[in-house]
């Protein structure tokens, strides 16, 4: 697994530290997949990818990772639920 330049730049500036793989990996393992990844063809012969989403609903956090290159792109969390401190998986 892989995480995007805005992943990280996203994360350190919520959470105030890097993402550690591990601690991703169980987050994903525990979500339910809400989208699912597609890569669509366009009759000009061009490639558009649709992200997979994941939603850990124990931790209200959705991912988007691209499948096709175990990338993840970018989250959404709730921020309320976090505040200023935050369990590490």
């Amino acid at each position: 697994m892989k995480f995007s330049k805005a992943f990280m730049k996203k994360w350190m500036e919520y959470f105030g530290y890097e993402p550690y793989e591990e601690e991703i990996k169980k987050m994903i393992e525990d979500s339910i997949v809400v989208q699912r990844f597609k890569v669509i063809r366009k009759r000009d012969g061009s490639v558009f990818k649709i992200a997979q989403i994941y939603w850990n609903t124990n931790e209200n956090i959705l991912f988007k990772m691209d499948e096709d290159t175990k990338t993840l792109i970018t989250f959404a969390a709730d921020k309320k639920m976090y505040g200023e401190s935050y369990a590490r998986v």
